[in-house]
């Protein structure tokens, strides 16, 4: 299955406007300092977002504010808020039906960070898969592998969510 996924953005550093469709292999030409490594950079951040910040969510039982505060933590790590705080741009994520939308007005200070109901949709049910799965296999001496186990069997081999994992 080919996956979807696309970046946009608007006014962000060095790129005033781009639509970038990701493939399976991607060749990006161009001149110095016209935002390539920006826009790998950028894929990085969602895919990690997506695929590590959600699970360790679900693993730590977070509500959708700690969920996008770490998207928010995650992106200022990525693009310290000096290098765009007096401007206005907006990024959009898409993969498959998730979406990840950020966006900041240059007189306001913070991020407005957006996550479409069904990432958020996702992130609520693995949370209950998780807390039942923890019910059901108790096991102390094996209490720190419990989160990998349910990610191996409740996750990569389940078909509704393997795609996106």
């Amino acid at each position: 299955m080919e996956k979807n996924e696309n970046l946009v953005i608007k006014n962000f550093l060095v790129i005033k406007e781009a639509t970038f469709d990701v493939k399976k292999i991607n060749v990006i030409i161009g001149p110095q300092t016209n935002g390539k490594s920006l826009l790998a950079k950028l894929i990085y951040l969602f895919r990690e977002v997506i695929s590590e910040t959600l699970l360790q969510s679900v693993n730590k039982n977070e509500t959708k504010k700690d969920f996008i505060n770490q998207i928010d933590f995650l992106f200022n790590q990525y693009f310290p808020n000096y290098t765009w705080r007096d401007k206005s741009f907006t990024i959009e994520y898409n993969y498959f039906d998730l979406s990840i939308y950020i966006s900041k007005e240059s007189q306001k200070r913070k991020l407005n960070i957006e996550i479409n109901d069904s990432l958020l949709s996702i992130h609520r049910s693995l949370k209950a898969r998780f807390r039942k799965y923890k019910l059901n296999n108790k096991k102390e001496d094996r209490y720190q592998d419990i989160f990998w186990d349910f990610k191996r069997k409740e996750i990569l081999e389940n078909s509704n969510f393997s795609k996106y994992f």
